[in-house]
């Protein structure tokens, strides 16, 4: 997870203190810590290193996306509440769910870019393993569009950077080969 992530910031000293800037706040920090998991369940992937003792990298990859879902619903909630708050310091509050919004972004990719690679190398694959091929893909798309936005580019670090355009070319060979990978014909 990028390091600027974990920069929910305290209410200021001497600040005034307004209820719902503090309910934002409260919010920021639940979701810095549940997109903390997410990095932490995402470790699985990185370097190499697939699953854990006693359980299988499948088990750990519908966790991770488990704990990923959680995080969404709860950034539209703290999205609506920065949305309709227009009291002080709503610029930083905006800024910290930004950052929290590109930190999980950034694990979906890696996440979804290490599953693919792992299913690429797996001699029997796991049932439901189209499915899972077919959202994963979309979930490459997804979090390259959104990490190309220019407003997030200061927010996002090398190693994210090289996702994207390892995304970007995996999503290439895919859309030239859909028709051979997938089967679009009506069941």
């Amino acid at each position: 997870m990028p390091e600027q992530a974990t920069m929910v910031a305290p209410p200021r000293a001497g600040a005034f203190f307004d209820p719902e800037r503090e309910k934002i706040l409260g919010f920021l920090q639940i979701l810095q810590t549940k997109t903390e998991d997410l990095s932490d369940l995402s470790r699985w992937s990185r370097g190499g290193a697939m699953g854990r003792p006693g359980r299988s990298r499948y088990a750990d990859f519908m966790r991770c996306r488990d704990v990923a879902a959680e995080c969404w619903a709860f950034s539209i909630v703290i999205e609506r509440r920065i949305d309709l708050y227009h009291g002080p310091e709503r610029d930083t509050l905006q800024a910290q769910f930004d950052r929290l919004t590109v930190a999980i972004w950034s694990v979906l990719l890696e996440t979804s870019l290490r599953f693919l690679e792992a299913l690429a190398g797996e001699d029997h694959l796991p049932l439901g393993s189209r499915e899972i091929f077919v959202r994963e893909i979309k979930t490459l798309y997804d979090s390259r569009k959104f990490l190309e936005d220019p407003r997030y580019d200061a927010l996002i670090d090398a190693a994210t950077h090289r996702r994207q355009d390892q995304a970007t070319r995996i999503l290439e060979a895919i859309i030239e080969r859909a028709p051979a990978l997938l089967d679009f014909s009506a069941a």
